[in-house]
């Protein structure tokens, strides 16, 4: 049994997302179907680049994971599937989605591009070697669904397109920035916190410093590492997003230095 994941900003209320595990279990039908989240705001490849990384590291290394987030969809953006060096499987646009996942595994960042580490493999989709259809509008259905689903079924990745060895990044990976903004108003960056080193952020005319363990340590703004392991900007009990005025891609100034020792 593979574990076949999915990710969109699709919504709840329409066919959409049925439609995608429909093409995958005509091709698998043993596959096992899990619903990593289909609210991400539309559009947000960002917040979809971003919920992939942290939830990925959660599943097992030979789960092949759809993402759709695709307002190119039909246009010359490259539709791609992507093996990690860790063993996971994505597919879908080649708009950065996948990204930060890519970096993080071991990828380089290269003017706005992710070179691929030597242990990481991508291939650009051949439409001909997958599906009969293909509507402008929906490739999650017609593309990206029914080769998840012959990868699940034991088809190489190598056997659905040509490779190549970059795929697009963001501009979320460059720098300090605003990753994301939780319903809970928690700002998370794009900084992951080392043992120690101290950290001092500089946001919405704010300073920040000393990283807390839990939201109970502190009143007011504080920082703490989340639980997916990025730097948080957090105000117990409030929207630290709503006081800064911060949205996601905004940069932060983040400063390190050695954390005192007892």
């Amino acid at each position: 049994m593979t574990i076949v994941a999915l990710l969109s900003d699709f919504g709840l209320q329409d066919h959409y997302v049925a439609a995608m595990k429909a093409e995958v279990l005509r091709r698998a039908p043993t596959a096992a179907l899990v619903d990593i989240t289909h609210l991400i705001p539309p559009q947000d490849i960002a917040r979809g680049a971003y919920e992939l990384a942290c939830v990925l590291p959660s599943f097992p290394e030979d789960t092949i994971t759809i993402g759709v987030v695709d307002p190119g969809v039909g246009t010359d953006r490259r539709p791609i599937a992507l093996r990690l060096a860790r063993g996971y499987r994505l597919v879908g646009p080649d708009n950065g989605l996948f990204g930060q996942v890519a970096l993080e595994d071991g990828g380089q960042l290269v003017n706005g591009q992710v070179k691929l580490g030597p242990e990481q493999a991508a291939f650009v989709l051949a439409a001909d070697r997958i599906s009969t259809r293909l509507s402008a509008t929906f490739h999650g259905r017609d593309l990206f669904a029914p080769a998840a689903g012959l990868i699940a079924a034991g088809h190489d990745l190598a056997a659905l397109g040509t490779p190549t060895d970059t795929i697009e990044g963001l501009a979320t990976l460059e720098g300090d920035r605003v990753l994301a903004v939780d319903r809970f108003g928690n700002i998370i960056t794009s900084v992951r916190p080392e043992p120690g080193v101290d950290y001092e952020v500089v946001v919405g005319g704010r300073r920040i410093s000393g990283l807390r363990r839990t939201y109970g340590e502190g009143k007011g703004l504080i920082l703490l590492t989340s639980s997916s392991g990025y730097l948080e900007i957090a105000v117990p009990g409030s929207s630290a997003a709503a006081l800064l005025g911060i949205s996601p891609g905004d940069r932060v100034t983040v400063r390190r230095r050695e954390a005192p020792r007892d």
